[in-house]
């Protein structure tokens, strides 16, 4: 099921079973200010209010039906003037409903009666503080019944005030009723054999719907609310005796898209406002809107999509607008429509420009998400699959989210930044149909636009069993176009040709652009210069170009391939757009407002324009992408200033480094283009250096992306050999080489053990049969190295960069890789024995005759990788993401996979005998055919929709794992535990259960045709329209409670 929906509006849908026939149930809510209802909160926010508020047992809405309008109110008394009172009240009123309580300060029963009352400045108009105690079950968690401590309840009814200890009134609140207290589950109706033949899994015939309100009654309205009404509370607010605001005038819309015998239909169901919640001492309120539809499979299979809207009071959009929306959404055709549902979906905002609420910490976070992907379809589709993870109870979403994060440092400080928020990233991943690889074709020829009617008042019933699952909530496919950062509507035309030219420039810098954009997000930002070579490195003037050359950044090399990239579409490029995107690279690193602005004022814009402007024609066809060139410079400026990169004075001996150490005569005004320095530029250097510390994340960035750009030169020649015997006799003078640029040094075959290249430069560098046993190489960069047949053993290569490096048979058993980059990295032959590899992304490196044995990989990546030739045996695995990757035959006996995840993994063959993967994951089609997971610990694992035929689970330990639609033809699970497992359209095919235990499990739907459950033990399991034939054997099977619906009717 595909939801569509906006950002602001949140979304629940849901089956249930009323007389045996299944219905959708869709819940929207909107959460609102008193001080601006019209302003709505973004859902994260409503989720994370309800969370503090209700607490994490508490309970927004039940999502079930409701047929009439209620009122529930979660608050606080707070006497006027903040002065402490024995007692004060609380009232709210709304339309017909208006309410008193009378709220009292802590009392005991003495001797001669109630104490006096405790005077107090906040008091929670809570159940707790209502009449009742332990085993009063109109209110079990109140106090004054039972109590040995003789308390009296601090929230009481005028109507029913307490006088003596006999006295047992109606519990007095404003908030809902537990479903279990006899005040709401007296309605359930008569569940009796008539039932259980003819109503079951749905409610009884007699059922009194108003069971699923769960206000008291006398905060129960007859019909819905409008949706404007207005509303007082008083007593509520700490510093407001009386507040007075409105709901925000809005209505919901709901379509949905279903499969019937007819073809495929949308369908309307009217949506009606039954719920109302405030939190006046929040000065919040969130209202909910419902409506329901008969369906044909108890588990949804039928919807396709469902479209959720908001728009104002009697101002609606015509129904085929939404139409047109939700058909273009299923279809795919994204181009069409702008990348933000809260536009086209919402009412449009009283006021753009207003600034956010306060506690709405998302509002001013959204462009920034949005531009990341994580609003729209470059995430969906970097991470697909994640729904069913979601589905299934959120098993290894998490692990999808890392493995994203893993792509891409920015969004994984963009996920931090939501977790320091309250925001669970997972909330804004976009939900994909598992068929969304394939959409529905031809859907306008093949729908139909209906309305359903009203919900039905008095036969409706919902779903109070465990196992009618609900639909998972997530977010919306929200794909955006990729022009966001296009202004003008010169830049939306030219767009389409600048992503091809933008594809162009990463494809002659070796990079997948598909692989990119999904990492990096939409390439609207893309825009060529106008310029030559020279003109475009002029742009920098000396001052500038001085001063980042101190800080380690050759201007020179950055423009290097300028004349290269000479191509196709030259643009105009002004000022202000240059500067506004240096601002947008530094802010998208985490760079503070103040400090972009104060890097941004120290070049030389008026240089730059007058540089741009005397472009000659003959160059005005150069390609230069002066954005990715801002982008650049950030990236470029390192932790620490290039003085620090160079040896210091102790390192080598007190002295000053000279001809031996850099080739040539004592360091001196080189760094400055050859002249002495002058004052300002002295003044411009020592600006740099405290503007390098505050980008030290920068420098991270760098670190982890090296190997993305082109390989350096390795050196040669005279230079090359001073540099080899410098670092040789360095090295045996105990000398430090932490920073060092190194870059394309020879240092082959060479005895380093101990060396110290922590932080180091040594990209293209050559170490090939070196020995550096105990070296440290924390935090270096070999990105393109050449490190084959070296010995590495017991030395820290944590955090370093080994991307596209040759580590051939390498001796690096035990090593510490933390958190280093090994992408493309050969490792053939290599020997890991026992290395540490936690966070290391390993992604598409080679693994030919690896030994990984005991490796530690935690939490590490695995994409696009053939592991068919390594060595796996006692590996500790776990909250590893293996992304494409191919285990096909591999042994992971004894192996410690738990958490993991695997997507669109090809393991056929596979051992897994005795793993460890309690909540493993696998998804997006993974197939493991054939495997063995004799012995495995799978409980919790969600194996939904993995091809697992022919596999054997004998013995394994499966409970509560989510087998849904899993692939289990003549597969052997004997004697495997599946207690509470989920089987939900599992296909049993000629699999073998011999003495398996099931009890508890569900399996609706399941395909059980000449499979094998003898000695079986099924005690309790919920078997709905389970499939079976004359083959099927239950021979000695438990089969005690257990549940089978017989096939449902077919409906239209």
């Amino acid at each position: 099921m595909k939801i569509v929906k906006p950002m602001r509006l949140g979304v629940v849908p849901r089956v249930f079973m009323n007389q045996r026939t299944p219905h959708l149930l869709v819940t929207t809510f909107v959460g609102f200010s008193y001080e601006r209802p019209a302003r709505l909160l973004y859902e994260p926010t409503v989720w994370n209010m309800a969370m503090e508020e209700l607490g994490q047992d508490g309970l927004l809405d039940e999502f079930n039906p409701k047929t009439r309008g209620e009122l529930l109110v979660t608050g606080r008394c707070y006497p006027p003037g903040r002065v402490a009172r024995p007692a004060s009240s609380v009232r709210v009123q709304l339309g017909p409903i208006d309410k008193t309580l009378y709220v009292v300060g802590d009392r005991t029963w003495g001797l001669l009666g109630m104490s006096d009352p405790a005077p107090f400045t906040e008091m929670p108009v809570t159940w707790r503080n209502a009449f009742g105690g332990e085993g009063f079950a109109r209110n079990p968690l109140g106090k004054g019944c039972g109590d040995k401590k003789a308390t009296l309840p601090n929230i009481e009814s005028p109507k029913h005030l307490i006088h003596a200890r006999s006295d047992c009134p109606t519990p007095a609140g404003l908030d809902g009723y537990d479903v279990t207290w006899p005040q709401r589950f007296s309605k359930i109706g008569t569940c009796d054999k008539a039932w259980l033949d003819e109503c079951f899994p749905g409610f009884a015939r007699d059922l009194d719907p108003t069971m699923f309100n769960m206000a008291p009654d006398d905060q129960q309205i007859d019909g819905f609310w409008r949706g404007d009404e207005a509303f007082v509370a008083e007593n509520m607010h700490p510093d407001k005796p009386r507040i007075e605001s409105a709901l925000p005038g809005v209505a919901s819309r709901c379509f949905v898209c279903l499969k019937t015998s007819d073809g495929v239909v949308i369908r309307e169901p009217a949506m009606k406002l039954d719920t109302v919640r405030l939190f006046p001492h929040r000065e919040r309120g969130v209202v909910l809107f419902r409506g329901g539809l008969e369906i044909t499979e108890d588990d949804a299979k039928d919807v396709v999509a469902v479209l959720a809207a908001c728009e104002p009071m009697g101002a609606p959009r015509s129904a085929a607008y939404y139409h047109d929306y939700l058909t273009a959404r299923i279809e795919l055709r994204n181009t069409d429509l702008p990348d933000d549902e809260d536009d086209m979906l919402m009412p449009e905002p009283e006021d753009p420009e207003a600034p956010p609420l306060p506690d709405d910490k998302l509002s001013g976070f959204a462009s920034r998400l949005r531009r990341q992907g994580f609003l729209g379809g470059t995430r969906d589709r970097a991470v697909k699959g994640a729904a069913a993870v979601a589905a299934g109870a959120g098993v290894a979403a998490t692990g999808l989210r890392d493995a994203g994060a893993a792509e891409d440092p920015d969004d994984a400080a963009t996920e931090a930044e939501l977790a320091e928020m309250g925001i669970d990233p997972g909330h804004l991943v976009a939900a994909v149909d598992e068929d969304e690889a394939e959409p529905a074709k031809g859907l306008p020829e093949g729908t139909e636009e209906q309305e359903s009617p009203a919900w039905p008042e008095a036969d409706t019933g919902g779903d109070h069993e465990a196992d009618a699952e609900p639909i998972a909530s997530t977010t919306p496919t929200a794909d955006p176009a990729s022009a966001d950062d296009a202004e003008d509507a010169e830049g939306l035309r030219e767009h389409d040709a600048f992503v091809e030219w933008g594809k162009k420039q990463l494809r002659d810098q070796g990079i997948d652009p598909e692989t990119h954009v999904a990492q990096e997000g939409p390439t609207g930002d893309l825009a060529p210069l106008d310029g030559s070579e020279e003109d475009l490195v002029n742009v920098v003037d000396s001052r500038t170009r001085r001063g980042l050359k101190v800080h380690g950044v050759d201007v020179d090399a950055l423009f290097a391939k300028a004349r290269q990239d000479a191509a196709a579409h030259p643009s105009e490029v002004s000022v202000s757009q240059v500067r506004d995107r240096l601002r947008e690279a530094l802010e998208r690193e985490g760079v503070t407002p103040e400090k972009t602005e104060e890097l941004v004022s120290t070049l030389d814009w008026e240089a730059f324009e007058d540089r741009a402007g005397a472009a000659e024609e003959a160059d005005l066809h150069g390609s230069h992408n002066i954005p990715d060139e801002a982008q650049e410079v950030a990236h470029a400026l390192p932790e620490e200033p290039a003085g620090d990169l160079l040896p210091e004075d102790e390192a080598w001996g007190g002295e000053p480094a000279e001809d031996e150490a850099w080739g040539g005569e004592p360091a001196e005004d080189e760094a400055w283009g050859g002249e002495p320095a002058e004052d300002e530029d002295v003044a411009f250097a020592e600006g740099l250096d405290e503007k390098a510390a505050l980008y030290a994340e920068l420098g991270e960035d760098a670190r982890l992306l090296a190997h993305l750009l082109p390989a350096s030169a390795p050196l040669d020649g005279e230079e090359a050999l001073r540099l080899r015997h410098e670092v040789e006799a360095g090295h045996k003078e105990g000398r430090s080489f932490a920073g060092c640029d190194l870059t394309g040094a020879d240092l082959s075959h060479l005895d380093l053990d101990g060396v110290d290249f922590s932080g180091a430069m040594l990209e293209s560098a050559f170490l090939t049969g070196s020995t550096l046993r105990k070296a440290k190489l924390t935090g270096a960069i070999l990105a393109h190295a050449d490190l084959e047949a070296a010995d590495l053993s017991e030395a820290k290569l944590d955090d370093a960069n080994f991307g596209s490096a040759c580590l051939r048979d390498v001796q690096a058993g035990g090593v510490d890789f933390g958190g280093s980059v090994l992408v493309k990295a050969d490792l053939s032959g290599a020997n890991l024995a026992g290395a540490n590899l936690s966070r290391a992304d390993l992604s598409e490196a080679i693994f030919c005759e690896t030994n990984l044995e005991n490796v530690i990989a935690e939490k590490a990546t695995f994409q696009s990788v053939n592991l068919t030739g390594a060595t796996l045996v006692g590996a500790r695995l776990s909250w590893c993401t293996f992304n494409d990757v191919n285990v096909i035959e591999v042994d992971f006996t004894g192996v410690d996979l738990s958490s993991a995840t695997f997507i669109a993994a090809k393991g056929d063959g596979a051992i897994f005998r005795n793993v460890m993967a309690k909540d493993l994951a696998s998804v997006k089609g993974s197939s493991f055919a054939g495997a063995d997971f004799a012995g495995a610990t799978l409980a919790g694992a969600n194996l939904m929709g993995t091809r697992l035929s022919g596999a054997d689970f004998s013995d394994a330990d499966l409970r509560g794992a989510l087998l849904d639609e899993v692939d289990l033809t003549e597969a052997t699970l004997d004697r495997a535990n599946l207690v509470e497992a989920v089987l939900t359209r599992a296909d049993l095919t000629g699999a073998s259960l011999y003495a398996a235990d099931l009890r508890q499990g569900i399996m609706n739907h399941a395909c059980v045709r000449g499979a094998v459950f003898e000695k079986a033990n099924l005690f309790g399991v919920c078997a709905d329209r389970m499939v079976g034939d004359d083959d099927t054997s239950f021979d000695g099977a438990n089969l005690k409670r257990i549940r089978m619906i017989p096939a449902q009717r077919q409906h239209g």
